[in-house]
C-alpha cells in the first residue's frame, strides 16, 4: 500500500499536477492509485482546458516496462517507462537538469512537443508520450 500525506490544495497549478502525476508514476505498481484532494470541487477542472479535468486523471500508462527506479541517472534526474508514457522528475530544488529523450517524437499531455536532450527546472516533473501532439502530421 502506498500512503501519501494529504495535502490540501484550493487551486493546483499545472505544474504541480504534472509534478505530482511523474512523482505518483516513479512507484506506481499495479495495485498501487493515486486519490487527489482538493478542498473544492472547481480545483479538480483544469481551468485552462475550459473547465474540463486535468488530463493527468484520466491518463493511460499501460503496462511498466521498467521497475521502479531505485536511483537517479548520472545526472540527477528519476525516470520510468511505461508502454505508453515515460515519467521524468527533477527533485532537485535548485539546479535545472538534462534528460536525454529515447529516440522519437513525444509530447506531453497538453500537446507541447519534446525530443533529444531537454533540460528540466528544478522541482519539475513531466509525463510524456510517444509520437507526434494529435492533430499534428510529423514531418517527411
Amino acid at each position: 500500500i502506498q500512503e501519501l500525506a494529504a495535502c490540501p490544495l484550493t487551486s493546483p497549478s499545472r505544474p504541480v499536477v504534472e509534478y505530482a502525476t511523474a512523482t505518483y508514476l516513479l512507484t506506481k505498481r499495479s495495485a498501487t492509485y493515486v486519490a487527489p484532494y482538493f478542498t473544492s470541487q472547481s480545483a479538480y477542472e483544469d481551468d485552462s482546458k475550459g473547465g474540463n479535468i486535468w488530463p493527468d486523471f484520466a491518463l493511460v500508462t499501460g503496462a511498466a516496462t521498467d521497475a521502479p527506479p531505485t536511483s537517479a541517472d548520472g545526472n540527477g534526474v528519476w525516470s520510468r517507462r511505461f508502454a505508453d508514457v515515460i515519467a521524468i522528475v527533477n527533485p532537485s530544488s535548485t539546479t535545472s537538469k538534462t534528460f536525454a529523450l529515447p529516440s522519437g517524437n513525444w509530447h506531453d499531455l497538453d500537446g507541447t512537443p519534446y525530443s533529444g536532450t531537454i533540460t528540466l527546472r528544478p522541482i519539475t516533473g513531466l509525463t510524456l508520450l510517444p509520437g507526434s501532439p494529435p492533430g499534428v502530421v510529423p514531418a517527411q
